[in-house]
């Protein structure tokens, strides 16, 4: 139950950091769209993999930057 309260608030904290924030830019970096690259005004960049299902999350606190598994941290 503690590593799905941790989960719920890092991802809180995205959401909050993207709700008010136009999103400029959402490409798609592979011709299958797997990998995908989404960019905030505010800052704040994702990357999301989808054929290995990870994420990378820039300019959020309670992500590193690096990429990891959304619900188990940096691999």
């Amino acid at each position: 139950m503690n590593n799905r309260l941790q989960w719920l608030r890092r991802w809180s904290a995205f959401y909050q950091a993207i709700a008010y924030s136009e999103m400029i830019s959402h490409e798609f970096l592979t011709g299958d769209r797997m990998l995908q690259h989404v960019q905030f005004a505010n800052g704040v960049a994702a990357d999301f993999d989808m054929r290995k299902g990870l994420c990378r999350i820039k300019g959020v606190t309670a992500f590193s930057g690096n990429w990891e598994l959304p619900h188990k941290g940096v691999l």
